[in-house]
Protein backbone atom coordinates (compact mmCIF):
# COMPACT_ATOMS: atom_id res chain seq x y z
CA UNK A 1 0.00 0.00 0.00
CA UNK A 2 3.09 2.58 0.86
CA UNK A 3 4.80 1.95 -2.38
CA UNK A 4 1.12 2.44 -4.32
CA UNK A 5 0.88 5.39 -2.39
CA UNK A 6 4.30 6.65 -3.45
CA UNK A 7 4.27 5.72 -6.90
CA UNK A 8 0.87 7.68 -7.35
CA UNK A 9 2.51 10.69 -5.68
CA UNK A 10 5.38 10.33 -8.03
CA UNK A 11 2.78 10.06 -10.94
CA UNK A 12 0.92 13.20 -10.14
CA UNK A 13 4.08 15.29 -9.71
CA UNK A 14 5.83 14.50 -12.69
CA UNK A 15 2.24 15.10 -14.21
CA UNK A 16 1.90 18.27 -13.19
CA UNK A 17 5.03 19.39 -13.11
CA UNK A 18 6.82 18.06 -16.54
CA UNK A 19 3.54 17.28 -18.46
CA UNK A 20 1.14 19.46 -17.86
CA UNK A 21 -1.23 18.10 -21.13
CA UNK A 22 -0.98 14.33 -20.24
CA UNK A 23 -4.15 13.58 -17.95
CA UNK A 24 -3.43 12.02 -14.94
CA UNK A 25 -6.35 9.18 -14.57
CA UNK A 26 -5.28 7.58 -18.00
CA UNK A 27 -1.26 7.68 -17.04
CA UNK A 28 -2.39 5.56 -13.71
CA UNK A 29 -4.04 3.08 -16.12
CA UNK A 30 -1.36 2.93 -18.13
CA UNK A 31 1.48 2.48 -15.20
CA UNK A 32 -1.24 -0.34 -13.65
CA UNK A 33 -0.78 -2.25 -17.02
CA UNK A 34 2.93 -1.74 -16.80
CA UNK A 35 3.05 -3.10 -13.32
CA UNK A 36 0.93 -6.05 -14.19
CA UNK A 37 2.87 -6.97 -17.03
CA UNK A 38 6.36 -6.87 -15.01
CA UNK A 39 4.38 -9.06 -12.47
CA UNK A 40 3.15 -11.91 -14.94
CA UNK A 41 6.33 -11.71 -16.92
CA UNK A 42 9.76 -10.54 -15.44
CA UNK A 43 9.26 -11.13 -11.39
CA UNK A 44 9.59 -13.92 -10.04
CA UNK A 45 8.50 -15.16 -5.82
CA UNK A 46 12.36 -15.75 -5.46
CA UNK A 47 13.46 -12.88 -6.91
CA UNK A 48 12.08 -10.24 -5.53
CA UNK A 49 9.57 -11.69 -2.69
CA UNK A 50 8.01 -9.11 -0.55
CA UNK A 51 6.96 -7.25 -3.87
CA UNK A 52 5.52 -10.28 -5.27
CA UNK A 53 3.59 -11.51 -2.41
CA UNK A 54 2.11 -7.61 -2.08
CA UNK A 55 1.20 -7.14 -5.87
CA UNK A 56 -0.50 -10.89 -5.61
CA UNK A 57 -2.50 -9.70 -2.33
CA UNK A 58 -3.70 -6.78 -4.39
CA UNK A 59 -4.36 -8.91 -7.28
CA UNK A 60 -6.28 -11.30 -5.67
CA UNK A 61 -8.02 -9.23 -2.91
CA UNK A 62 -11.96 -9.54 -2.10
CA UNK A 63 -13.83 -6.91 -3.89
CA UNK A 64 -16.77 -6.62 -1.11
CA UNK A 65 -13.57 -4.89 1.18
CA UNK A 66 -12.32 -2.49 -1.82
CA UNK A 67 -15.25 -1.05 -1.88
CA UNK A 68 -15.78 -1.07 2.04
CA UNK A 69 -12.89 0.81 2.66
CA UNK A 70 -12.87 2.83 -0.68
CA UNK A 71 -16.17 3.71 -1.34
CA UNK A 72 -17.47 5.44 1.32
CA UNK A 73 -14.20 8.10 1.45
CA UNK A 74 -14.99 8.55 -2.53
CA UNK A 75 -18.80 9.50 -1.93
CA UNK A 76 -17.56 11.83 1.07
CA UNK A 77 -15.40 13.38 -1.21
CA UNK A 78 -17.99 13.98 -4.05
CA UNK A 79 -20.37 15.23 -1.63
CA UNK A 80 -18.12 17.74 0.37
CA UNK A 81 -17.38 19.20 -3.31
CA UNK A 82 -20.90 19.58 -4.05
CA UNK A 83 -22.41 23.15 -4.73
CA UNK A 84 -26.09 23.17 -3.75
CA UNK A 85 -26.70 25.72 -6.33
CA UNK A 86 -25.76 23.81 -9.13
CA UNK A 87 -26.80 20.41 -8.22
CA UNK A 88 -30.44 22.31 -7.86
CA UNK A 89 -30.69 23.97 -11.13
CA UNK A 90 -28.64 20.31 -12.85
CA UNK A 91 -30.93 17.96 -10.98
CA UNK A 92 -33.13 17.15 -14.13
CA UNK A 93 -30.62 16.67 -16.07
CA UNK A 94 -28.80 14.24 -13.81
CA UNK A 95 -32.27 12.48 -13.15
CA UNK A 96 -32.35 12.08 -17.16
CA UNK A 97 -29.32 10.44 -17.60
CA UNK A 98 -29.31 8.00 -14.01
CA UNK A 99 -32.82 6.68 -14.65
CA UNK A 100 -33.55 6.35 -18.54
CA UNK A 101 -30.21 7.04 -19.74
CA UNK A 102 -29.41 4.00 -17.77
CA UNK A 103 -32.04 1.75 -18.34
CA UNK A 104 -32.17 2.69 -22.73
CA UNK A 105 -28.07 1.31 -22.62
CA UNK A 106 -28.65 -1.89 -20.29
CA UNK A 107 -31.26 -2.65 -23.05
CA UNK A 108 -28.94 -1.88 -25.82
CA UNK A 109 -26.03 -3.42 -24.28
CA UNK A 110 -28.15 -6.61 -23.78
CA UNK A 111 -29.07 -6.29 -27.24
CA UNK A 112 -25.98 -6.37 -28.64
CA UNK A 113 -24.48 -9.35 -26.00
CA UNK A 114 -27.47 -11.47 -27.15
CA UNK A 115 -27.92 -10.21 -31.09
CA UNK A 116 -24.72 -9.83 -32.29
CA UNK A 117 -21.80 -11.85 -29.75
CA UNK A 118 -21.41 -15.53 -30.19
CA UNK A 119 -21.85 -16.39 -26.67
CA UNK A 120 -26.10 -17.01 -27.31
CA UNK A 121 -26.25 -15.91 -23.83
CA UNK A 122 -30.28 -16.06 -22.27
CA UNK A 123 -31.88 -13.07 -21.92
CA UNK A 124 -31.81 -12.38 -18.28
CA UNK A 125 -27.94 -12.57 -18.07
CA UNK A 126 -27.31 -10.72 -21.28
CA UNK A 127 -29.24 -7.89 -18.90
CA UNK A 128 -27.62 -8.64 -16.15
CA UNK A 129 -24.71 -7.65 -18.27
CA UNK A 130 -26.00 -4.58 -19.52
CA UNK A 131 -26.56 -3.40 -16.29
CA UNK A 132 -23.31 -3.88 -15.17
CA UNK A 133 -22.03 -2.05 -18.06
CA UNK A 134 -24.36 0.74 -18.26
CA UNK A 135 -23.77 2.19 -13.82
CA UNK A 136 -20.96 4.17 -14.81
CA UNK A 137 -18.51 5.07 -12.77
CA UNK A 138 -17.77 8.75 -12.32
CA UNK A 139 -14.70 9.38 -10.25
CA UNK A 140 -12.48 9.13 -12.66
CA UNK A 141 -14.60 10.83 -15.38
CA UNK A 142 -15.09 13.89 -13.01
CA UNK A 143 -11.21 13.86 -12.27
CA UNK A 144 -10.10 14.12 -15.77
CA UNK A 145 -12.84 16.90 -16.50
CA UNK A 146 -11.23 19.04 -13.65
CA UNK A 147 -8.18 18.25 -15.31
CA UNK A 148 -8.85 19.91 -18.27
CA UNK A 149 -11.17 22.81 -17.06
CA UNK A 150 -14.18 22.15 -18.30
CA UNK A 151 -17.83 23.60 -17.74
CA UNK A 152 -18.79 23.24 -13.68
CA UNK A 153 -22.07 22.48 -15.05
CA UNK A 154 -21.24 19.45 -17.54
CA UNK A 155 -18.77 17.94 -14.47
CA UNK A 156 -22.02 18.90 -12.15
CA UNK A 157 -24.04 16.77 -14.35
CA UNK A 158 -21.93 13.71 -14.94
CA UNK A 159 -21.00 13.69 -11.06
CA UNK A 160 -25.11 13.93 -10.54
CA UNK A 161 -25.25 11.21 -12.77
Amino acid sequence: LSLGILVGAAITHVCSRYMPGVPYTPTLLLVGVLVATLKRFVLTAEGSPHLYASLDAWEHIDGHLLLRIFLPALLFNDAMQLEWHRTYRCLSQCLVLAVPGVLISAALTACYVRWLLPYEWPWDLALAFGSVLAATDPVAVVALLNDLGASPVLTMVIAGE
